[in-house]
Protein backbone atom coordinates (compact mmCIF):
# COMPACT_ATOMS: atom_id res chain seq x y z
CA UNK A 1 0.00 0.00 0.00
CA UNK A 2 1.23 3.49 -0.43
CA UNK A 3 2.01 5.75 1.50
CA UNK A 4 -0.73 8.59 0.43
CA UNK A 5 -3.18 5.05 1.07
CA UNK A 6 -1.38 4.48 4.58
CA UNK A 7 -1.87 8.26 5.33
CA UNK A 8 -5.65 8.50 4.67
CA UNK A 9 -5.85 5.01 6.39
CA UNK A 10 -4.21 5.82 9.47
CA UNK A 11 -5.79 9.88 9.69
CA UNK A 12 -10.11 7.94 9.48
CA UNK A 13 -8.72 5.60 12.27
CA UNK A 14 -7.53 8.34 14.19
CA UNK A 15 -10.45 10.32 13.44
CA UNK A 16 -12.34 7.51 15.15
CA UNK A 17 -10.79 6.77 17.93
CA UNK A 18 -10.72 10.64 18.65
CA UNK A 19 -14.23 10.69 18.72
CA UNK A 20 -14.75 7.57 20.81
CA UNK A 21 -12.10 9.06 23.34
CA UNK A 22 -14.50 12.05 23.85
CA UNK A 23 -17.42 10.06 23.95
CA UNK A 24 -15.59 8.05 27.05
CA UNK A 25 -13.82 10.35 28.47
CA UNK A 26 -15.23 13.92 29.12
CA UNK A 27 -12.23 15.02 30.59
CA UNK A 28 -11.05 15.12 27.59
CA UNK A 29 -12.81 17.52 25.95
CA UNK A 30 -11.83 20.90 27.60
CA UNK A 31 -8.60 20.95 24.95
CA UNK A 32 -10.47 21.07 21.83
CA UNK A 33 -13.34 23.90 22.87
CA UNK A 34 -13.54 27.40 23.55
CA UNK A 35 -13.37 28.70 26.82
CA UNK A 36 -16.79 28.38 28.54
CA UNK A 37 -18.18 26.53 25.77
CA UNK A 38 -19.97 23.61 25.85
CA UNK A 39 -19.66 20.33 24.11
CA UNK A 40 -21.87 20.67 21.33
CA UNK A 41 -19.47 23.20 19.86
CA UNK A 42 -17.16 20.33 19.44
CA UNK A 43 -19.83 17.61 18.61
CA UNK A 44 -20.73 19.96 15.84
CA UNK A 45 -18.07 18.29 13.78
CA UNK A 46 -19.25 15.22 14.43
CA UNK A 47 -21.14 14.76 10.72
CA UNK A 48 -18.37 16.17 9.44
CA UNK A 49 -15.85 13.61 10.63
CA UNK A 50 -17.68 10.97 10.44
CA UNK A 51 -18.07 11.61 6.38
CA UNK A 52 -14.40 12.34 5.87
CA UNK A 53 -13.85 8.59 7.84
CA UNK A 54 -16.64 7.01 5.68
CA UNK A 55 -15.47 8.76 2.27
CA UNK A 56 -12.02 6.85 2.92
CA UNK A 57 -12.78 3.38 2.54
CA UNK A 58 -14.31 3.96 -1.22
CA UNK A 59 -11.61 6.67 -2.16
CA UNK A 60 -8.93 4.06 -1.03
CA UNK A 61 -10.92 1.24 -3.23
CA UNK A 62 -11.03 3.44 -6.03
CA UNK A 63 -7.44 4.46 -5.86
CA UNK A 64 -6.62 1.09 -6.23
CA UNK A 65 -8.20 0.35 -8.98
CA UNK A 66 -7.10 2.97 -10.60
CA UNK A 67 -10.56 5.15 -10.60
CA UNK A 68 -10.50 9.24 -11.30
CA UNK A 69 -12.99 9.14 -8.16
CA UNK A 70 -10.33 8.24 -6.12
CA UNK A 71 -8.51 11.53 -6.84
CA UNK A 72 -12.46 13.58 -6.37
CA UNK A 73 -12.86 11.80 -2.96
CA UNK A 74 -8.71 12.56 -1.96
CA UNK A 75 -9.51 16.13 -2.47
CA UNK A 76 -12.84 15.89 -0.87
CA UNK A 77 -11.03 15.06 2.53
CA UNK A 78 -8.12 17.16 1.73
CA UNK A 79 -10.71 20.38 2.02
CA UNK A 80 -12.72 19.27 4.62
CA UNK A 81 -9.80 18.38 6.60
CA UNK A 82 -8.09 22.20 5.84
CA UNK A 83 -11.63 23.34 6.54
CA UNK A 84 -11.78 22.30 10.09
CA UNK A 85 -8.10 22.92 10.44
CA UNK A 86 -8.98 26.90 9.24
CA UNK A 87 -12.19 26.79 12.15
CA UNK A 88 -9.44 25.89 14.56
CA UNK A 89 -7.04 28.34 14.03
CA UNK A 90 -9.37 30.99 14.03
CA UNK A 91 -11.42 29.52 17.25
CA UNK A 92 -7.59 30.03 19.04
CA UNK A 93 -7.26 33.09 17.09
CA UNK A 94 -10.17 34.45 19.06
CA UNK A 95 -10.48 32.84 21.94
CA UNK A 96 -7.20 31.50 23.27
CA UNK A 97 -8.19 28.22 23.41
CA UNK A 98 -8.33 24.94 22.03
CA UNK A 99 -4.73 25.61 21.34
CA UNK A 100 -4.84 21.76 21.19
CA UNK A 101 -7.24 21.66 18.20
CA UNK A 102 -5.49 23.46 15.85
CA UNK A 103 -1.44 21.84 16.59
CA UNK A 104 -3.49 18.77 15.66
CA UNK A 105 -5.40 19.79 12.84
CA UNK A 106 -3.09 22.22 11.10
CA UNK A 107 -0.71 19.40 10.61
CA UNK A 108 -3.40 16.91 9.52
CA UNK A 109 -4.24 19.27 6.97
CA UNK A 110 -1.03 19.63 5.90
CA UNK A 111 -0.79 15.86 5.61
CA UNK A 112 -4.07 15.62 3.95
CA UNK A 113 -3.13 17.93 1.26
CA UNK A 114 0.03 16.00 0.47
CA UNK A 115 -1.56 12.54 0.33
CA UNK A 116 -4.05 13.78 -1.91
CA UNK A 117 -1.74 15.60 -4.56
CA UNK A 118 0.55 11.99 -4.25
CA UNK A 119 -3.08 9.74 -5.04
CA UNK A 120 -3.71 11.83 -7.76
CA UNK A 121 -0.29 11.58 -9.59
CA UNK A 122 -0.87 7.59 -8.91
CA UNK A 123 -4.54 7.47 -9.97
CA UNK A 124 -2.99 9.58 -13.25
CA UNK A 125 -0.19 6.97 -13.76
Amino acid sequence: MSRPRVYFLLQAAAFATWWVVLLVAPAARGAFVAPGASFSSLAAFALGDLAVVALTVPVLNAARRGRAFATTGAWLIAGAVGYAALYCLGLFALTGGAALAAVVMVPAAAGSAWAARELAREVAV
